[in-house]
Order: structure tokens, then C-alpha cells, then sequence
């Protein structure tokens, strides 16, 4: 086998393996219009615009670091919203014309509730064929795994990206 390619040099500390899978999903699929909630440092959204420097993507996070803005500045496909993404329908109704998304990561905050209200009001979003990729879907107490398990859609689950689960899903 070849050796696997060099990925650009990114922020990635503990070498996390979904930040490898989200550079290479962007990579080879090529999502054009990327959402993703849960902005934190801004190491995934770093990672999936140097998969693809066509893309774009648009991260939402009310609560993030302060190395937010030094992290994705080597990126201009990247938009952060600084945003609550439980002001409904006020970001909702903002995020509609740029969308539908391609690709929709959902990894802000880890309870049921929020997630479910994260579907409801951005899963219209993601295009028909589009991937949706969950972060923590074995947060059984948080009731996120119920959801991932009603999710109606083909789906795969990839343990191996994050020791409290993690997957993929096409609508």
C-alpha cells in the first residue's frame, strides 16, 4: 500500500482521528456548502477547509476559545457565526440562504434536548443525499444515542474516531 498522504499542518494536538476523517471527507466527496455547530477552537472547520479550499463552510458556537479567529485566518472559506444556535427562528431564518448544505457536523452542546432541537431546525437544511456526521452518539445518559438511533437514514457508526462514539449518516 502507498503511504497515506501528509495532511496539511493543522492545530491538532492530541492527533484526533476525526479531524484526519473530516480532512478527508471534505477531500473526497467535496461538500460545497458545509454547517457545522460547535465551533470550539475551530480545528474540525480548519480541518474540512483544507480538505477542500472550494468549500464553504459556516461554524456556529456561542461559547468558543479565544484562538478562534487566529485558528481559521489561514482560511477564508471558513464564515464563524458567533451565535446561539437556540435563537430560533432568528439564525435558522439567517442560515437558509446559504444553504442547502452539503454536509452537516453536529457537535455543540451534548444533551438530548439540544440535539433533537438541532435537528428540527437544521436538518431541513441539509440537502437530500447530503452527510450528516454526530459527534458523541453513545452519550446514552444525554439521551443523544436514542437519537441516533431513530434516525432513519443509512448510517454507519465509527467508533474508532471518539471513545464516545461517532457517525455518519446520508439523508
Amino acid at each position: 500500500w502507498p503511504p497515506a498522504p501528509e495532511l496539511p499542518t493543522l492545530f491538532n494536538p492530541d492527533n484526533n482521528p476525526y479531524y484526519h476523517f473530516l480532512y478527508h471527507v471534505a477531500k473526497a466527496i467535496g461538500p460545497a456548502r458545509i454547517l457545522e455547530i460547535g465551533t470550539d477552537k475551530g480545528d474540525s472547520a480548519c480541518h474540512m477547509a483544507a480538505g477542500r479550499a472550494d468549500n464553504r463552510i459556516i461554524t456556529v458556537d456561542v461559547a468558543t476559545s479565544d484562538t478562534i479567529h487566529e485558528r481559521i485566518k489561514p482560511f477564508p472559506n471558513i464564515e464563524f457565526w458567533h451565535r446561539n444556535v437556540n435563537e430560533v427562528p432568528g439564525l435558522p431564518n439567517d442560515l437558509y440562504p446559504k444553504g442547502p448544505f452539503d454536509l452537516f457536523f453536529q457537535d455543540g452542546n451534548h444533551s438530548g434536548s439540544q440535539v433533537q432541537g438541532e435537528h428540527v431546525w437544521y436538518l431541513p437544511m441539509l440537502r437530500p443525499g447530503g452527510l450528516l456526521v454526530m459527534d458523541d452518539i453513545r452519550l446514552d445518559a444525554n439521551g443523544i444515542q436514542e437519537i441516533w438511533e431513530a434516525l432513519p437514514w443509512p448510517k454507519i457508526e465509527l467508533p474508532h474516531l471518539h471513545n464516545t462514539g461517532f457517525g455518519c449518516a446520508i439523508k
